[in-house]
């Protein structure tokens, strides 16, 4: 039977149609000029190729580039689903907002947010990361503000480039983690400047700036005062910062501190405190620079030595009895030093002792003489510990003013000094 003309042209039509709009719904590349009549996504005279607006797919990239309304708003979709966004060359920040931006995987291509701008730009807009999603940030040089709320199952990935993005909402919630990737050398760091920034999940350190030399150090950086519950576990040696090096902050982090094999460098020049459990650690596990101040307040199980080479150090939880006090630092506090056999505590700066209690833990009874504190090239504030537990019934504390020394002995071995 012969079909009628009127119907092999609707179905020539009605084929057009279907591959139109699988070809709109698998989106392009569209890049922002901001040559319409006003800010919005939705005049098409602000994209390039004009009059063609991005489409909200899974393959669509969106470029931001050019001089001209650098104030771009979405206001096509919400959410606007999208592949990659990238801030292209230029000196003036771009400051985009409007309706929230769902960043999702296209295949096996993960999505990822692109800088070379050379201006610290913004997105106010709200960042949705589904589940089983890593949205992976490129930043070439420069910040990238985040004000907007970042939710979803899905998780950041701020990688191994010289730029930097800062955290800036205290309602994020994205719960698959948060991973910083740096280098022992400028730039390369994630700011937080709000508490809960950080959102529901782990935080993962690889890297950053260790030495003290560095202009503008990077890593993990708290600024303002905030308080974190999260995980962070380290997979590389990593500073965590308590402001600049110079500069004033204070942060709380109530989430455990897994160490792995590596070291903690804690930095900044503001006070932070870890009231959560640091564990693991390399053979030094926990490195004290900058001036700023750090608090263990947590019952700490790593085992590696502690440094503290500037600022102050207190111990208001428990830590291990290996440390090594550096010329000019402090350590007090009035937790509790867990001395086992093999350990000492070298002092030459500052050690205040008189709110510190000593946990004595004796593998070998028959030795005579173990230093617990040797401060003879430093300054010990305090008579004595508050208080000493797991001494021996055969020994004596013994505080040595002449040596500058304090000596686990038992009673049959020289002089007897203070004992306690």
């Amino acid at each position: 039977m012969k079909r009628s003309p009127a119907l092999v042209i609707f179905g020539r039509l009605w084929l057009f149609w279907a591959v139109l709009s699988i070809i709109m719904a698998e989106g392009a590349t569209n890049t922002w000029d901001g040559g319409g009549a006003d800010d919005s996504w939705s005049i098409g005279e602000n994209w390039n190729p004009d009059g063609v607006m991005p489409v909200s797919a899974s393959n669509t990239t969106v470029k931001l580039d050019g001089p001209n309304r650098t104030s771009p708003v979405q206001n096509l979709a919400a959410p606007f689903m999208l592949n990659r966004l990238e801030i292209l060359n230029g000196t003036s920040a771009f400051y985009l907002s409007g309706s929230q931006l769902q960043f999702i995987a296209d295949g096996l291509t993960q999505p990822k947010i692109y800088s070379t701008r050379e201006a610290t730009s913004t997105i106010a807009n709200d960042i949705d990361i589904p589940d089983g999603t890593t949205l992976y940030f490129e930043m070439g040089t420069y910040h990238l503000n985040l004000n907007g709320i970042i939710s979803g199952g899905g998780s950041i990935d701020k990688l191994q480039n010289a730029g930097g993005i800062t955290l800036n909402n205290i309602s994020n919630s994205f719960s698959g983690g948060l991973t910083i990737r740096g280098i022992d050398n400028d730039w390369y760091k994630v700011n937080v400047n709000t508490s809960n920034a950080l959102g529901a999940g782990s935080v993962n350190l690889y890297g950053g700036t260790m030495i003290t030399n560095a202009v503008n150090p990077g890593g993990l950086i708290f600024f303002n005062t905030t308080s974190h519950t999260n995980q962070i576990n380290l997979f590389q040696n990593s500073p965590i910062f308590v402001g600049l090096p110079t500069g004033a902050a204070s942060v709380t982090l109530d989430g455990n501190l897994d160490l792995n094999s590596f070291t903690l460098t804690l930095r900044g020049g503001g006070t932070g405190t870890i009231s959560g459990i640091i564990s693991e650690g390399a053979t030094n596990a926990v490195t004290k620079v900058d001036s700023g101040t750090w608090r263990l307040s947590g019952e700490n199980t790593f085992t590696g030595a502690v440094t503290v080479s500037t600022g102050m150090l207190t111990i208001n939880g428990s830590v291990n009895a290996s440390i090594n006090v550096q010329d000019g630092a402090i350590v007090n506090g009035f937790g509790t030093l867990n001395w086992h056999q093999g350990e000492t505590v070298d002092v030459a700066g500052t050690l205040d002792i008189s709110q510190l209690h000593l946990n004595l833990q004796v593998l070998d009874s028959e030795r005579q003489e173990f230093i617990i504190v040797d401060y003879s090239s430093g300054s010990l504030v305090g008579a004595t510990f508050a208080s000493v537990a797991g001494k021996p019934n055969n020994c004596g504390l013994i505080y040595d003013s002449t040596n500058k020394l304090i000596v686990l002995r038992s009673y049959n071995k020289g002089t007897v000094f203070m004992i306690q």
